[in-house]
């Protein structure tokens, strides 16, 4: 006696359907997530000031050394080198994004941009660079920063808020060139410097900007 076994109708093109559907899914997280990362990468990092309280701002090395949790105990260190603007207690802490970071806060905070060369990952460390530059109005400091847009927005930054002009020229990307013209356009409250944007969106914005 045979036994036959028939397949349920419908299945394989159904096991079709899930395949393609999976991987067309997956093709449009890749792309989302690669274009993501694109546009994060030419954006500057940015580095929030820490929430100290009353009580990190009484804390001492020993309350820090007495934690047993190694990442709290590297938090702890870094608040406490904020609190106290001492990036000498950065250097007792092992993880080195948060050490990183330490020595960021703690240059932000005392205007302070050798500190920043301690800094080991270069996004952070332009990053730290920017922030010294903006808070002490230095474009000389600018010239550390190894990526060139991030350069280019540390100098508009400080054109901006000193009125000067001839900071723009230091600028080799294009765009930021334009945005820094449009800034110190806006600072001075001079129309005429809008003349010197290439970028038409940019050159009419600065142009409404300023004719209100």
């Amino acid at each position: 006696m045979n036994i036959f076994y028939s397949k349920p109708k419908g299945v394989a093109p159904l096991i079709i359907i899930g395949i393609i559907a999976i991987l067309i899914i997956g093709g449009v997280i890749f792309v989302h997530t690669k274009s993501k990362k694109a546009q994060e990468e030419n954006q500057p990092l940015r580095l929030e000031n820490p929430k100290t309280t009353s009580i990190t701002e009484t804390r001492i090395l020993e309350d820090c050394e007495k934690i047993k949790e190694q990442y709290q105990k590297d938090y702890c260190y870094s608040d406490l080198a904020y609190s106290k603007q001492d990036s000498s207690i950065c250097d007792r802490i092992e993880d080195q994004d948060t050490k990183d970071n330490c020595y960021w806060n703690v240059a932000r905070a005392k205007h302070d941009s050798s500190i920043c060369k301690e800094i080991k990952d270069q996004p952070r460390k332009d990053g730290c660079y920017s922030d010294v530059a903006n808070a002490e109005r230095n474009s000389s400091i600018c010239e550390k920063i190894k990526r060139q847009v991030w350069k280019g927005e540390c100098y508009s930054n400080v054109a901006a808020a000193k009125q000067d002009l001839s900071i723009c020229d230091r600028i080799k990307d294009q765009h930021y060139e334009d945005v820094c013209y449009s800034g110190v356009a806006e600072a001075k409250q001079d129309l005429s410097i809008c003349d010197k944007i290439n970028d038409t969106t940019i050159k009419e914005d600065c142009y409404s900007i300023l004719s209100h």
